[in-house]
């Protein structure tokens, strides 16, 4: 049936449909100006933008679009550092040893969120004992708080820019410093 065979042509527009929505960001804050309304419309947009360029660059990264691997990995690189601001070497390390040892603390990199959180039982007994850091026993009242921005923004952001710099990875350096280029324009 077929099911298992990708479409380029498919994955071509979905790409379209990523940079057609981050320009429809840009012009509506360029041509309305920076308000509220514009402001939450193009954030709305970007978001939407930022979560299909997450799930493109994960099929790039397994090496699923094209029948040669080598545009899977310059197609990710372009996406991963243009459209997101991460390293393509940074994401795959990752992923690779989650699909190798999934879901098992200390060896899968999802799971792992120390030093902030700790998962399993372990985490009761650190914050009784007063071991490590942070009250571990009472995680579970302030994990809404700052969890989801700690963890996805600062967390990510610090390991991604650590790894670039520690691993010596300049060509993702690069391309994430167009990113960022690009995001801080936006503000003038």
């Amino acid at each position: 049936m077929k099911l298992f065979d990708a479409s380029p042509t498919f994955f071509a527009f979905l790409l379209g449909h990523i940079l057609a929505m981050e320009v429809l960001a840009w012009l509506l804050i360029y041509l309305l100006g920076p308000g509220w309304v514009p402001s939450a419309l193009a954030a709305f947009i970007l978001a939407i933008s930022q979560a299909q360029s997450w799930c493109l660059q994960h099929d790039l990264g397994h090496a699923s679009i094209f029948k040669k691997s080598w545009w899977n990995h310059v197609a990710q690189k372009f996406v991963m550092g243009q459209l997101k601001g991460f390293s393509a070497h940074w994401w795959n390390f990752r992923h690779f040893q989650h699909h190798a040892k999934p879901n098992i603390f200390h060896k899968d990199p999802d799971v792992t969120v120390a030093p902030v959180f700790l998962l399993g039982e372990s985490s009761v007994e650190y914050g009784k004992k007063k071991r490590r850091y942070l009250p571990y026993n009472q995680q579970h009242l302030y994990f809404f708080l700052i969890g989801p921005p700690l963890l996805t923004l600062v967390n990510f952001e610090v390991e991604n820019l650590a790894y670039m710099l520690v691993c010596m990875q300049w060509a993702d350096l690069l391309w994430a410093a167009s990113f960022y280029a690009r995001f801080f324009l936006s503000y003038l």
